[in-house]
């Protein structure tokens, strides 16, 4: 039996989109290059099928990388939480040095992981 691997890669986290969301979880999405602006479930702007699998040397479906980005995302939530709850609360959030590590880490990935930053990456890649 198949393992039950990520098919559908957000290149913007579904937990940042979700916090756009209006009571019926939609949010307004315009697709690049299309002039219409929709209403869609959060969970479904800002992904690819399969945006970052590739093939291991056996060619089977290796997607590491979509796992790697889902372990930093959720780490990066849980330093969003402390901050929202921390300002609704009227209190500056002390964030570790760790915490801070992390947040700049997520950050760089959210520019790298759009389809402009991957194009990009993977041009400079192939300069070297």
């Amino acid at each position: 039996m198949a393992k039950n691997i990520p098919r559908q890669h957000h290149y913007v986290p579904k937990f940042l989109v979700k916090n756009f969301a209006d009571s019926r979880r939609q949010v307004f999405y315009r697709e690049r290059g299309c002039s219409t602006i929709e209403s869609r479930n959060y969970k479904s702007p800002f992904r690819n099928p399969h945006y970052y699998t590739s093939r291991d040397a056996d060619n089977k479906k290796d997607v590491s990388a979509e796992i790697k980005y889902k372990q930093l995302e959720d780490k990066a939530a849980n330093i969003i939480k402390t901050i929202s709850t921390c300002c609704a609360n009227g209190s500056y959030p002390r964030l570790t040095i760790s915490n801070k590590q992390v947040w700049d880490e997520f950050f760089i990935s959210l520019m790298r992981r759009t389809p402009d930053g991957f194009g990009q990456l993977v041009k400079e890649e192939s300069l070297t």
